[in-house]
């Protein structure tokens, strides 16, 4: 059976893996992250977000959303 991209992205989470809206993208074809994440966080799943900087070739650095699971310890 074909997975969502919501079971891709928290698979994906689960097992570690950090995301931003480029790597999902890229790896997953997922188009709007912030929206699939807001949906697996209103099912009850800690995922946090974390500003990273990134440098871009006509910008500079921009701050952008990395997105990854709580640690259960």
């Amino acid at each position: 059976m074909k997975q969502t991209q919501r079971e891709k992205i928290l698979d994906f989470l689960q097992s570690g893996g950090k995301l931003t809206r480029l790597s999902a993208l890229r790896d997953f074809g997922v188009i709007e992250l912030p929206a699939r994440i807001c949906e697996l966080k209103k099912e009850g799943y800690a995922i946090i977000s974390k500003p990273k900087q990134i440098e871009t070739t006509h910008n500079g650095l921009v701050t952008i959303a990395e997105y990854s699971m709580r640690c259960e310890s």
